[in-house]
Formats: structure tokens, C-alpha cells, sequence
């Protein structure tokens, strides 16, 4: 089965070797170029196709400087621009030329995502006159998606297609979304990058709550410990951006020894869930659909299952979770502001707040006593909702957490600019691996 990308026919062999380079490269992503000869040359009557995979080196970057290059190989691709330079100069010799530049995502979806595009563009003009960007979601090791893009220089914008799979592994017509896609737009992220730079729900719609749960096909684990089910709530609202959520083995090991997931965001606290082998199906294994269920019996979330580590008396489950959502319910625990991490910041924005304070539980006492006049909003631990201080200086809800510099870390995925800070370890801490600022009460004596 042929297929056609912007008017340009790919032949199945070809597509089905991009594809077995993707799955193969599995969980990095892959990155390769597909040539054409004999386009628009009249003597040629058959136009010919050649893939060329390339060899993604970003994992090379990542380790000469990871501050600059945070990402790996498994949440990002670069070329090796020498291995890049003979390829097309090799081509040119002999009539081709590159018309499409593809790479893959891994458990994630086929979509052109900020970093794409930047890679893309610049100054407003695409890098590759007339480039096509052909984008492979990989999960779990198996195509799940493409989908093809091309910059209009006239218009600044991308056009895209979506491109049909040969031989494309069933479906009943019931996926899971594409959650990465419901960020905030670019303009919420103004007031302080959040932790990792991306904001994103992972909340359903309630109409794919009512409909997506049936991917479980029975599968369920009851969570127990409120602390998890806090998680839960913490991922669903983006206070824990950029997660997507349970932890896998790798990503829990790099937290533990670097303080770090693997791409280099700063994370300090390991998010998994943990099971009693007594209360683990035989059927939950990688690449399934489990059902969520609180201890009241009701269904909370998914899991995408995309890691199964046992232990002796234990199971830890890695994946993305997508949290329901509830007609007539705020939020997922009592204890939480019906307000997420985006909604927010986009209130911060409406209120024009240039300078945000985030006030921990354990600092509450001391607010009414510190001179927090430069601040044009406060967020507190105490707060139920829209309140104002002594001064009329508006005083919003702040998410905390039991860590301090988790609490740190979420006071910046909710809009804060700084946050008051006493101990000295901490605020080198934060300094070290947050945008958030410590700050200190002028009573206290100076930062």
C-alpha cells in the first residue's frame, strides 16, 4: 500500500523501513532522511524514493554539557551535521535530493512539538526550502501514528497531514489521546517557566472518561495510600510539569542517585506506584491499560502501562496516567483548589502579577508581619480562594507539598516568582535547580 505525503508518493517499502528504523531505535527516537531523484525531470518517467537513516547524537551532546542540552536521545533527536554534509553532497553526485526529514517520539504522540519547530525555522523561514517533516509515534515499541508537516514561508505557519499506516495495528476506534497536545498556549508560560518548560493537563474530557475506561477491559488496581492518590491529583492539575506520570525504573534511579530525571530536569522525589503482588492481576503487563480505582470503589484514572518492575512482596508501574474528569466534582481529592496550575497562571496573567510571592504552610504565621510589598500577589498554602491581605494585595491558593523543594518546584509550575525560604541548605538547593526565586522576609534580615 502506497502512500502520499503533501502530493508526494511514498512507496510501502519504503514506509515500512522508516517504520522498522523507529521501532528498532526504541525508547530513543530515530532520525533519517527519505531521498527523491527525478522529480521534475521529464527524461526520468519513475520517480525513485531512498530511505537513509541517520544516527541521532544527541545523547553525545547530553553528556559533554548537560545544562545546555538537558534532553537525551529517548525525548529528543539532533543529526550529526558531518554525517548529514556527505549524505547530500554523496546524493547531489548522482541526481538526489532530500524531501522529507523524519524522526520518531516515543511514548508520545505524532505531533510537531515546540522544539520541532524551532529546529525548523528560524528568522521565519524554514531551514530546508521545501522540506517535508514526517513525524512516527512510537509506543511501546510499535508505530501507533504518523503524521507529516511543512512550513508555508508566505503564510509563517505549518501545514500538517495526517499519514495512513500500512497494515496498521488493530484498533476498536478507542486511543488514548495525545495529552502533550493540551498544554497551555506559549502566552501562560510568561510569568516563570514551569519546571522542565512545558505545562501540561493530563486531564480527559468527560466524554472520553465515560468512553476510554472500556480500554481497561477489566484490568484494575486499587490505591490504597493517599499519597498516591495525591499524586494522582498533582499530575492530572500540572503541578508536577513536565511528569506524565509513574516514574519508570530508569527515570526512579535517576532521581535517586542525581536528583535528576534522565533528560535533566531537576526532580528530587521519585512519583511510582507501587503494588502488592497479592493485588496484581496476571494480565496487567507492558503495554496495557489499567483502571485506576480509589478505595471508595470509584474509577479515577488510567494507566498506560509502559513499564512492569517486580520485587519480592511488590510491583512498581510505570506510565502516563489521564485522569477523569467528574460531572459535579471540582477536583479529584478534597484538599485541592478547584483550580489547576494552568488556570492559575492564567489568572496571574489577567491580573497582570509581574511579581508573585508563594508562601509555605510552615511560614503562614509570619505573613502578617512581613513587609511583602513588593509583590503584587501572594499565593498561600492557607488560602480557600480569591482573598486579599491586611494591604488589599490579592492572596491566591498555593499547592504545597510535603517536601520543601517539591514545594518550591510546584510554586513555580503555578506562576510563582519566588518563594519564601529560611533554611540555607534549601535555598541553595532551589537556587542550584529552579527559575523560582528565594526570597526572605526583610524582618528575618536580607536574602
Amino acid at each position: 500500500m502506497n502512500v502520499s505525503v503533501f502530493g508526494l508518493k511514498l512507496d510501502a517499502d519504503v514506509i515500512a523501513g522508516m517504520i522498522a528504523h523507529a521501532e528498532r531505535e526504541y525508547p530513543a527516537e530515530a532520525c533519517g532522511l527519505i531521498l527523491c531523484r527525478g522529480e521534475g525531470q521529464p527524461e526520468i518517467t519513475d520517480r525513485e524514493l531512498k530511505l537513509v537513516p541517520l544516527k541521532n547524537v544527541q545523547d553525545r551532546y547530553h553528556a559533554l554539557d548537560p545544562k545546555t542540552f538537558p534532553r537525551t536521545a529517548n525525548d529528543a533527536f539532533r543529526l550529526d551535521a558531518l554525517e548529514h554534509a556527505r549524505v547530500l553532497e554523496a546524493a547531489a553526485r548522482d541526481g538526489w535530493v532530500e524531501r522529507i526529514l523524519y524522526h520518531s517520539h516515543s511514548d508520545s504522540g505524532a505531533y510537531f512539538s515546540p522544539e520541532d519547530r524551532a529546529m525548523a525555522v528560524q528568522g521565519g523561514v524554514g531551514m530546508i526550502p521545501g522540506i517535508i517533516h514526517l513525524v512516527l509515534s512510537i509506543r511501546q515499541g510499535r508505530c501507533a501514528a504518523m503524521a507529516a508537516f511543512r512550513f508555508d514561508d508566505a503564510r509563517q505557519h505549518f501545514d500538517e497531514e495526517h499519514v495512513s499506516i500500512p497494515g496498521e495495528h488493530p484498533s476498536d476506534g478507542a486511543v488514548l489521546p495525545d495529552l502533550e497536545l493540551r498544554g497551555m498556549d506559549t502566552r501562560v508560560v510568561e510569568l516563570i517557566r514551569p519546571v522542565g518548560g512545558l505545562l501540561v493537563t493530563r486531564r480527559l474530557t468527560l466524554s472520553e472518561s465515560k468512553t476510554l475506561p472500556a480500554l481497561a477491559e477489566g484490568r484494575q488496581v486499587v490505591v490504597r495510600d493517599p499519597s498516591v492518590l495525591r499524586d494522582i491529583a498533582l499530575l492530572a492539575g500540572g503541578y508536577y510539569s513536565p511528569l506524565s506520570g509513574f516514574l519508570r525504573s530508569a527515570e526512579v534511579r535517576s532521581v535517586e542517585n542525581r536528583g535528576r530525571l534522565p533528560s535533566g530536569t531537576p526532580w528530587r522525589r521519585a512519583i511510582q506506584l507501587t503494588v502488592k503482588n497479592t493485588d496484581l492481576a496476571p494480565s496487567i503487563v507492558s503495554g496495557c491499560v489499567v483502571e485506576l480505582v480509589g478505595p471508595d470503589g470509584d474509577g479515577c484514572a488510567l494507566l498506560a502501562v509502559a513499564e512492569v518492575t517486580p520485587h519480592e512482596r511488590t510491583t512498581v508501574l510505570g506510565g502516563p496516567v489521564y485522569v477523569y474528569a467528574r460531572e459535579g466534582r471540582d477536583t479529584l481529592l478534597d484538599g485541592l483548589p478547584a483550580v489547576d496550575a494552568f488556570e492559575q497562571r492564567a489568572e496571574l496573567l489577567r491580573r497582570s502579577a509581574r511579581q508573585v510571592l508563594a508562601v509555605p504552610k510552615c511560614l503562614q504565621a509570619e505573613l502578617e508581619h512581613a513587609d511583602v510589598s513588593e509583590f503584587d500577589v501572594v499565593l498561600s498554602e492557607e488560602s480557600d480562594g480569591a482573598g486579599k491581605d491586611a494591604n488589599g494585595r490579592s492572596v491566591l491558593p498555593l499547592v504545597g507539598h510535603e517536601d520543601a523543594w517539591l514545594t518550591a518546584a510546584m510554586a513555580q509550575n503555578q506562576g510563582a516568582t519566588h518563594i519564601w525560604v529560611t533554611d540555607t541548605a534549601l535555598k541553595a538547593r532551589i537556587l542550584d535547580t529552579l527559575e523560582i526565586r528565594p526570597w526572605r522576609s526583610a524582618v528575618q534580615g536580607a536574602s
